[in-house]
């Protein structure tokens, strides 16, 4: 999107307008904003600046031509990411210093998944108990699982973490160490010591 050069500073009689909200969709951010109070000059319009609006030099605004109304849809955004926006209002005598700057596009992380290559799974939705953690059940007793955990949040699912170790529900004794036996009249006793571990 062509971006148009800045107009210079009008008089103090040009209040800034009140950036009010900036709501993240796909790929877009909406803005909405209050128009300047007071008895002041009345704007003839605004422009949208993307960036922090006091940085130097001043970045240029974002929309090809005056904004009239006083919402604005930022597109072509990449989902996820975190933007800050600010809105200057425009009259014949020049531009309001911006207003305040609000941010939009990161998207908070809503649940987690732990999987394995065999299909279980588990989620942790976020708030709603333990933080970072999962039960999954129904797995065989003795048999080995390596798991994963994805992020999900309003842009979508992340990539797969990197495995854990490998981890076995119900793990099964180490053998019994030590084994003797000992012959009697038509039988044998066996002996042995308990397993190093359980």
């Amino acid at each position: 999107m062509a971006r148009r050069p800045p107009r210079p500073t009008a008089p103090a009689t040009l209040t800034a307008p009140v950036l009010v909200s900036a709501t993240a969709s796909s790929g877009s951010v909406t803005l909405t904003w209050i128009a300047p109070s007071g008895s002041g000059t009345a704007p003839s319009g605004y422009d949208v600046l993307e960036g922090v609006a006091t940085q130097a030099p001043a970045p240029p605004p974002i929309n090809s031509n005056e904004i009239t109304s006083t919402t604005y849809v930022v597109s072509g955004l990449t989902s996820g990411t975190k933007y800050n926006f600010s809105v200057e209002a425009q009259s014949d005598e020049g531009t309001s210093v911006p207003s305040n700057v609000l941010s939009a596009g990161s998207s908070p992380i809503t649940n987690y998944v732990a999987s394995d290559q065999q299909g279980a799974s588990c989620t942790d939705v976020v708030g709603t108990g333990p933080v970072n953690t999962c039960t999954i059940n129904g797995l065989t007793n003795g048999q080995s699982y390596v798991f994963s955990v994805s992020a999900t949040n309003a842009a979508g699912t992340s990539p797969l973490s990197s495995s854990s170790t490998s981890v076995n529900p119900g793990r099964v004794p180490a053998p019994p160490i030590h084994v003797t036996g000992v012959s009697g009249d038509q039988s044998i006793t066996v002996n042995w010591q308990p397993p190093l571990a359980d």
